[in-house]
């Protein structure tokens, strides 16, 4: 329970992060005018070149990325199940909610983080996650107290 807290707290924070950095726009890694099995390859293989380098930051874009394709690209709950299907549980379950907790933000948000991982997004108990959706969009729009 504590460690789930904790991923709790330490996501809300990062949520909360507004130090200015200079963040270049980041797009997807995509060509738009690719066929959409090859956009859903390219971010695999996106994910894994940051797993591999170690980069965190990217890792999370890489996964925005990848929710967004899942959730707003993909027209067809038969095509969405056939990509998800092609990742881990532990990617179809982080990729949707980077996705969700950031959809307000963007990716420039996540360039702010210092805490999250996609562990600490995994190890969130469904409450949590809903929680910090709600959160995210509160903070986005200024209405926390």
């Amino acid at each position: 329970m504590a460690d789930t807290v904790n991923a709790h707290q330490k996501i809300l924070e990062d949520l909360y992060q507004i130090f200015l950095i200079e963040v270049t726009p980041l797009v997807p890694p995509y060509n738009e005018e690719a066929s959409m099995d090859s956009k859903f390859e390219t971010l695999r293989e996106a994910m894994r070149r940051s797993k591999r380098m170690g980069d965190r930051r990217m890792h999370l874009v890489n996964a925005f990325f990848l929710g967004q394709f899942l959730e707003k690209k993909v027209k067809t709950n038969a095509l969405r199940s056939h990509y998800t299907q092609q990742l881990t549980l532990h990617y179809r379950i982080t990729s949707q909610r980077v996705y969700y907790l950031f959809e307000a933000f963007g990716v420039s948000q996540i360039m702010r983080t210092v805490n999250i991982t996609l562990t600490l997004v995994r190890k969130l108990s469904q409450e949590e996650y809903q929680d910090l959706v709600m959160r995210s969009l509160e903070i986005f729009n200024g209405v926390e107290n």
